[in-house]
């Protein structure tokens, strides 16, 4: 399958999403919880911005999984030196398995079973560091309540949404540019 850059390369829909995310990254090695949260705000937005730019569905996860992909990378910079990142890493490496199996099989319904607890467990520790909560991720049921939420969640995105907000986004798009 042809990559989106390849495809959508004049696009400025797709420009303009790979700006952004990448912007946002360089934000996590200098305020962790803000640059993650500002990655995480433009991961949901990025797709209403390519359905709007006449992306088709289908090509969106060739273009959003190898940008979450370097976010989780650069997530490693200031994680590196705190209790949790071997978790981190391991949950990482979980998910890069799902990631392969992905691209071998082209079908996003696989992330269900690799669910992207990393990132979540990065958030709740950073969020839980800067407020003095005392919350210890690392903990057998936080970790295991982790799991299950990004599980819901990703059967939710994978199964049952079935991207009807993209599509519809994406037919108001092509409504509205035949006026």
């Amino acid at each position: 399958m042809a990559s989106v850059l390849e495809i959508y390369k004049g696009n400025k829909y797709v420009k303009l999403v790979i700006i952004l995310r990448l912007l946002g990254y360089l934000v996590i090695p200098f305020k962790p919880l803000e640059g993650i949260l500002l990655s995480m705000f433009l991961d949901c937005v990025d797709w209403w911005i390519l359905s709007w730019g006449g992306i088709p569905k289908r090509m969106y996860h060739v273009l959003d999984k190898p940008l979450d992909y370097i976010q989780y990378l650069v997530m490693l910079i200031p994680l590196f030196h705190t209790p949790i990142f071997p978790a981190y890493a391991l949950l990482l490496l979980w998910r890069t398995i799902g990631l392969i199996i992905y691209t071998k099989k082209h079908s996003n319904k696989i992330f269900a079973l690799f669910p992207n607890v990393a990132e979540l467990l990065a958030l709740i520790y950073l969020i839980s560091e800067k407020f003095n909560l005392n919350i210890n991720v690392l903990d057998f049921k936080i970790l295991f309540l982790l799991l299950v939420i990004k599980v819901i969640q990703e059967f939710w995105l994978h199964y049952f949404s079935r991207g009807v907000t993209y599509q519809w986004i994406y037919n108001l798009r092509k409504i509205l540019s035949q006026k």
